[in-house]
């Protein structure tokens, strides 16, 4: 992470942020994790991190998908350090763990 070059801060854009909201409440209501949409929206955005933890903040979430512990591959950390300019961001109470915050990039 200390190669990373300098990014551009990222924009709130409204239609992320409604798709983001929509899989964070129904991913949270039916207790299932991932990105295998059902009633929400399957497109309109290029990348998307997830995160679930108990009793957590935000901000908590978001360093957790930066830090991308025990993730072989890195993803979350790749998506949040590539150079996308539109962020939309839902969190919502989740059935089986807690809470769950849903970023979803363009």
């Amino acid at each position: 992470m200390k190669k990373v070059k300098k990014l551009k801060a990222l924009t709130p854009d409204q239609n992320l942020t409604a798709l983001a909201k929509c899989w964070a409440n129904e991913s949270g209501k039916k207790g299932v994790i991932g990105h295998h949409r059902r009633k929400c929206a399957k497109n309109g955005f290029s990348a998307e991190c997830c995160s679930y933890l108990d009793g957590v903040d935000a901000m908590e979430h978001v360093l957790n998908l930066l830090i991308d512990e025990n993730i072989s591959d890195f993803g979350h950390r790749r998506i949040m350090l590539s150079p996308y300019v539109k962020l939309g961001v839902g969190f919502a109470a989740h059935k089986k763990y807690g809470n769950c915050l849903v970023m979803d990039f363009n």
